[in-house]
């Protein structure tokens, strides 16, 4: 009995010595601190550390305390602790969706392709970003961004080839909706994809295990597959307009099919889903997904990358391995790029290697992206680089954050970065130039 009560202390010692707020999400202080009173925040808690400090005295907690707690009443920032005139600004970034001078940072990466801009940040982290393929609105950049708020952001920008300049104090030409209510997620949006064959829609997986299918033109849910895992969706891939790819924390990657069909009754649109089948299984959480024709790419926290026919269900066509987790997976230009630890590796379509690049990344890459002109990654660290591809490789430029960056997307010469800081920055070309492409 002695044994065990020793053994019991000293395992309650060692939890007690690794315990952190550092391994809290924000979500979970944030959710603390809705009990307390906002005077005990500011005079007390705001004291106590610094990851305290940072959250009470940013301007984005007041926001999301306010949107809560004290939406339509009457005036009362002797509670909240805020100035009136606080509370307007609060008013006017609800209406307008962005936030004002700031958080807005202006700079140039290669004055002579494009200009970033922060455009807004939600009431949680935002997880993922994806440029929709641009036919969808012609000459419009349309911006999704997924939340741990629950929603799904959108940002429309009516012309690419004119950002307002670093000095222009204004964003209302930016148009933003949110995809959200009672038919969307329930949990955080994790992940988000689109089908180039089909600009009108796009798909979104999250940790409430459900994959939601949205129609863009009216921004409402076209149906919802629930509960085909069981467990959050970490991945997802869209690579037909009736096929959809998803792979998950239950250590499984599997594969729907989706319709459309109009019905006798209101004359719109109903829809049905067709689950095709598990595509095949992990030893872990499958964290990232890539697909080539009928070809699945699947990297997990196993240190394992999977390739997988389609035709062929739960047969390993071929297997590679790393020294750490696979957090993500690009496939362009008729090869891979893997995103493990802080080194990318890439690979042929066979998953033969080719060359490794250890980048300069300090923590694990969360995000890689590239195409033959330049290698795009993001990070914990709280950065984005944008590197050559000619070897040997070199870091171009740096693009830093407030908190980890966690999502990175190329597109049609724009580039998107979501972050933790719960803002989304975008790239695009000035006019008449253009990025390195793969042609």
């Amino acid at each position: 009995m002695k044994n065990y009560d020793c053994s019991a202390h000293n395992f309650l010692c060692h939890m007690e010595s690794n315990l952190s707020l550092q391994f809290l999400p924000d979500e979970t202080i944030i959710r603390t601190f809705s009990f307390l009173d906002s005077r005990d925040l500011l005079l007390g808690l705001s004291l106590t550390c610094k990851r305290f400090y940072e959250i009470i005295n940013s301007i984005w907690y007041w926001r999301r305390r306010y949107k809560e707690n004290y939406r339509g009443k009457a005036f009362l920032g002797s509670v909240i602790g805020v100035s009136r005139d606080e509370v307007e600004e609060m008013r006017e970034m609800q209406r307008g969706g962005v936030y004002g001078d700031f958080l807005r940072r202006a700079c140039q990466f290669d004055s002579k392709y494009m200009h970033l801009e922060i455009l807004a940040a939600s009431s949680g982290g935002l997880d993922c970003v994806h440029i929709v393929h641009p036919n969808i609105s012609g000459t419009n950049t349309l911006v999704a961004a997924g939340s741990r708020d629950q929603r799904i952001y959108l940002w429309k920008k009516r012309d690419t080839q004119s950002l307002p300049s670093s000095s222009s104090r204004s964003m209302r030409q930016y148009l933003r909706s949110e995809l959200y209510g009672t038919t969307g997620h329930k949990g955080w949006v994790w992940c988000l994809a689109s089908c180039p064959d089909a600009p009108n829609v796009l798909c979104s997986g999250g940790w409430d295990h459900e994959l939601c299918v949205w129609d863009l033109r009216i921004q409402e849910l076209m149906l919802k597959i629930s509960r085909k895992h069981k467990a959050a969706i970490l991945g997802v891939a869209f690579p037909e307009p009736t096929l959809i790819l998803t792979s998950s924390s239950d250590k499984k990657v599997r594969s729907f099919d989706i319709r459309a069909e109009q019905t006798d009754k209101s004359g719109g649109r109903t829809s049905y889903t067709h689950e095709l089948g598990e595509i095949g299984t992990h030893a872990k959480a499958v964290l990232c997904l890539a697909a080539n024709g009928q070809y699945v790419y699947s990297g997990s926290e196993d240190r394992t990358l999977m390739l997988w026919d389609m035709r062929k269900p739960n047969e390993v066509v071929a297997t590679s391995k790393y020294g750490s987790s696979v957090t993500d997976i690009c496939f362009n230009d008729g090869f891979l790029s893997i995103a493990t630890g802080s080194v990318v590796h890439f690979i042929n379509k066979d998953l033969t290697p080719i060359s490794s690049y250890q980048t300069e990344h300090v923590n694990q890459l969360t995000s890689v992206y590239h195409n033959l002109g330049m290698l795009i990654t993001g990070s914990k660290d709280r950065s984005a680089m944008i590197h050559t591809m000619t070897q040997p490789h070199s870091c171009l430029k740096t693009i830093e954050h407030l908190q980890d960056v966690t999502d990175v997307h190329f597109s049609s010469g724009s580039l998107a970065i979501s972050s933790s800081d719960r803002t989304v920055s975008l790239w695009s070309p000035k006019k008449q130039q253009t990025l390195p492409s793969s042609s």
